[in-house]
């Protein structure tokens, strides 16, 4: 299984449970699957499809995770 399984898993499983912790703030999978899900759905109305490339460029965040979430759930790299 591999990290975008385990997550959707763990998304279905335990929406509460703590996903994030950083001095920035705490989210749980539920909140980090809705942003994933809004990032997803911007880069959908930007043409990105399954195999696109996506570059990320982000300061060390809890927004990182999510990014890559949403890559995940277009299927880009």
């Amino acid at each position: 299984m591999g990290l975008p399984q385990f997550f959707e898993r763990k998304a279905a499983a335990a929406p509460d449970a703590l996903a994030i912790a950083c001095a920035a703030g705490r989210m749980n999978y539920r909140e980090l699957n809705c942003q994933a899900d809004l990032v997803a759905e911007g880069l959908r109305q930007a043409g990105v499809t399954a195999g696109c490339l996506v570059g990320v460029l982000l300061d060390r965040s809890p927004r990182f995770p999510y990014a890559k979430q949403a890559c995940n759930h277009l299927r880009g790299a």
